[in-house]
């Protein structure tokens, strides 16, 4: 049984993922924006704020290991947790959805260089697109637009180890750790700017969302529910004034707050085995949703209903992330010797 803090985690990141699928049934199935997206003025998406979930998370739980366990195994300890699964969905998407659905012949499909230069996604190199896959799909022929944020996660890893090594995960040093996550996130933006890169543009929010995350870590908590009350007061006022700073400022800083102050304050515990093992898979679904998306809308002309993609996708993809975090898991204790927990 997982304890209450871990449980209801569990159960919020699965909430994120599901967040992430309905934000793209939106674009996959019609190429339009969500109904928050709208709202905002493209401010925020339900999947941006899946995806910061997901992050401030990320940055909460990897500062607590480093400042509890140290350095030691950590990369060998992220790569274990991070690349099985995707290994798998990546060699399934390249080797099985291709073959299937590609509008090349096998031959052609199997000889392309294209075909193998997907595999990169394993490490971290966003590539997009498969030969002759997805082609008369409306929003375009991305195989699997969630894995962006693979490398931009790894690379927040690699971020936090440097600021445990320097010594800044301290609770008397959080204003060094906030100048240093200060110039980390400026870094990426400069480097945005200069390459003109897209995916740096869309890596700075989930890098700030870590990074606050990360900090929440530093600060202890008590339960004192007016302080509680008044971040979602003020998140809900920045949303209703609607403007995209104020937006952007609840997202990054106030919503963080909330799912830490919830998690060190809330309990909730999960005793099913089925439950469990469905909510303990929220990485595996934000990994398969996209691909189960784009296959769905392809079976049916390559654009259909918004609400019919995600009441199709999501079960099936609660199944194939279920199923995959199962073989990830098993091949995870043949094939790595060391054990970690975080």
């Amino acid at each position: 049984m997982r304890n209450s803090k871990n449980s209801l985690t569990d159960l919020i990141k699965y909430v994120a993922a599901v967040l992430v699928i309905y934000s793209h049934s939106y674009n996959l199935s019609q190429n339009s924006q969500d109904i928050l997206s709208v709202y905002s003025n493209n401010a925020i998406t339900f999947g941006g704020i899946g995806v910061s979930i997901l992050f401030a998370f990320s940055g909460y739980y990897i500062a607590n290991s480093l400042r509890k366990k140290g350095s030691n195994h950590y990369i060998y300890n992220r790569l274990k947790r991070m690349i099985p699964s995707l290994f798998l969905v990546v060699i399934l998407s390249t080797f099985v959805l291709g073959p299937l659905i590609t509008t090349n012949s096998i031959i052609d499909y199997l000889t392309n260089k294209s075909t193998y230069l997907y595999l990169l996604n394993i490490v971290f190199v966003p590539i997009h697109n498969l030969p002759g896959v997805f082609l008369g799909n409306i929003f375009n022929s991305t195989v699997n637009g969630s894995l962006w944020t693979m490398g931009v996660q790894f690379g927040c890893y690699i971020f936090l180890l440097f600021a445990c090594k320097i010594k800044f995960l301290s609770d008397k040093k959080k204003i060094y750790y906030i100048l240093l996550s200060g110039l980390f996130v400026g870094t990426v933006f400069l480097c945005s700017k200069i390459l003109g890169m897209e995916i740096l543009k869309m890596a700075i929010r989930p890098v700030l969302v870590f990074c606050v995350g990360a900090l929440l870590n530093m600060i202890e908590y008590n339960k004192n529910n007016k302080l509680l009350y008044f971040s979602i007061f003020l998140t809900l006022a920045c949303f209703i004034i609607n403007n995209k700073y104020l937006i952007n400022f609840s997202v990054v800083v106030l919503l963080p707050f909330i799912l830490i102050w919830l998690i060190s304050n809330c309990s909730i515990r999960v005793n099913r085995k089925v439950l469990s093992c469905v909510i303990l898979s929220s990485y595996e679904l934000y990994l398969v949703g996209f691909p189960i998306q784009q296959l769905i809308c392809y079976l049916f002309g390559g654009s259909m209903n918004i609400f019919t993609n995600f009441v199709i996708s999501l079960p099936i993809s609660i199944v194939m992330a279920i199923m995959v975090k199962k073989i990830s898991d098993s091949v995870t204790k043949r094939i790595f010797v060391k054990e970690s927990k975080i």
